[in-house]
């Protein structure tokens, strides 16, 4: 069996994905899994210019049971040349073992945490899991006796429809040996609502053991966690023959830090205004405001966690000179015309599921502090670097104008100097100081006023008229304080348990 995991690590740009098909001799049959179908038609598009064939599968190709026919191709393709274009979402859900004969090749660094807290309305629970499931009084979930078969064909169902998301995560979570599902439930809500918390990983042990060779290719690879994640579990490291040479970038680009210092997190950009979202005169909407106050009408690419632009947030449809562009920018090739760029991403997990990712490192065999930096790295600079390099910075040689980016903090921008090895011109021209914590307390002590006027039996609404916050605010705190209590709970729990 394989044991060994090559990696092409090269500065987004580069041309590793162009230095892969420009390999590709025939010799060898060749999975290649990209992280979109986007991406596939692209790269099947390449392949095609260079007179080889390569056949994309996925839902826009085949309208059912796309495990089924990847399988079906790696079992019943004779000749040996061939190349099958997934996504990295099917590689995972295939049977590793038709892997055999086969080289896999990863375009870009997976995603393989799987840490998901959802909530269900009682009505689709009772439909969707009642008669299927069954957990204990801690909240452990497992499939019914003899309902397995059942399970994976809802599973099948699910997987052919958006709206059944969740049915899909909790199935396909309880259908494999090492992942963790819980169901709590909140019996003062009318009617009933269920949390279902889901701790995984995607493995691709299997993966790597049974195809005949095993590439991945994206930027900075021995920062990811896929990495640590391998290397624990034994696998050894080689140089890939798709290592493209190492091309610097041309013009020193310019970033802007909005914060000095290092402290940035979603609570703190949230102050100032309802507490909940990035609404007028928070901390965020400032920030934003004095983006795109320097950016003066200019053409610009802005990056950002979702609730950052929720109704409500800040009102980027106003601006018609801002491009909305994904967290995860990979593969986006169509903006290397804009040269400004605002970058405001957080890498900060949920307080409440901080717990979930420690016990998620621990079955990957990761170390925990280790682990945890990591992911902040990826939710964070690895996802404004590959968001840089979306713009002209990307044509090298061609660059015909120095860009310019605004980043979170001045601890960030010298990071992401060192991320991207060219010096940088660091402007701290829009640069303020970081709001004291003082207010973050402040809001802790209103917290804990709302907490002991709720346990005095008071409505969300006569709560909130007592504190000035409105009704949905009260509730999404009584929430946030019941799940910082239980994961506390559960802490102490795990303690006295190991000693």
């Amino acid at each position: 069996m394989n044991n060994v995991v090559n990696i092409a690590s090269a500065k987004p740009g580069t041309g590793k994905t162009q230095s892969f098909i420009k390999a590709v001799d025939g010799s060898k049959n060749i999975v290649l899994a990209v992280p979109t179908k986007i991406l596939s038609e692209d790269v099947r598009s390449r392949f095609e210019r260079k007179g080889i064939i390569a056949t994309v599968i996925n839902s826009e190709t085949h309208q059912t049971n796309i495990k089924g026919c990847v399988e079906s191709e790696l079992r019943n393709t004779k000749s040996i040349g061939s190349v099958v274009i997934v996504t990295q979402k099917t590689l995972q859900d295939i049977n590793p073992a038709y892997l055999s004969g086969w080289k896999v090749v990863l375009d870009e660094v997976p995603d393989i945490t799987n840490v998901q807290t959802k909530d269900i309305g009682e009505n689709l629970f009772k439909d969707a899991f009642d008669h299927l499931i069954t957990w204990d009084e801690k909240g452990n979930v497992s499939i019914q006796d003899g309902k397995e078969f059942d399970v994976r064909i809802r599973l099948l169902e699910a997987g052919c429809d958006i709206s059944m998301s969740t049915q899909t995560l909790v199935f396909s979570a309880l259908l494999k040996p090492n992942a963790e599902v819980k169901i709590k439930v909140d019996k003062k809500k009318n009617p009933l609502k269920y949390w279902v918390n889901i701790i995984d990983y995607h493995d691709y042990k299997n993966i790597i053991k049974f195809c005949d060779e095993f590439h991945i290719m994206g930027n900075a690879i021995e920062k990811s966690l896929f990495y640590h994640y391998v290397v624990a579990n034994g696998f050894e490291i080689k140089v890939s023959e798709y290592t493209p040479a190492h091309k610097p970038y041309k013009m020193k680009p310019t970033l802007l830090p909005l914060f000095e210092g290092k402290k940035y997190s979603k609570r703190m950009l949230l102050q100032g205004g309802d507490g909940e979202r990035m609404s007028y005169g928070s901390v965020g909407y400032k920030a934003v405001e004095r983006a795109l106050s320097y950016i003066d009408g200019e053409e610009v690419l802005f990056q950002g966690n979702i609730w950052m632009s929720d109704p409500g947030a800040f009102p980027f449809k106003k601006y018609n000179n801002v491009k909305i562009i994904p967290s995860d920018a990979r593969g986006m090739n169509t903006y290397s015309s804009v040269n400004y760029s605002i970058h405001m991403m957080h890498g900060n997990p949920k307080t409440n599921l901080k717990n979930s990712y420690s016990r998620m490192l621990k079955m990957m065999g990761v170390d925990k502090e280790l682990g945890m930096a990591v992911i902040r790295h990826e939710m964070s600079t690895e996802r404004t670097i590959q968001g840089i390099t979306r713009t002209p910075i990307r044509k090298f040689e061609e660059q015909k104008k120095a860009t310019v980016h605004i980043v979170p903090t001045l601890e960030e921008a010298k990071k992401l100097e060192i991320e991207l090895g060219v010096e940088c011109f660091i402007d701290e021209s829009i640069m303020v100081k970081t709001p004291p914590t003082v207010t973050v307390s402040k809001r802790d002590e209103e917290k804990q006023i709302v907490w002991e006027l709720y346990k005095q039996g008071l409505s969300y609404r006569a709560i909130g008229d007592k504190v000035g916050k409105v009704a949905s605010t009260i509730s999404n705190w009584i929430r946030e304080i019941k799940e910082e209590k239980e994961t506390q709970e559960k802490y102490h729990e795990d303690i006295e348990m190991a000693a």
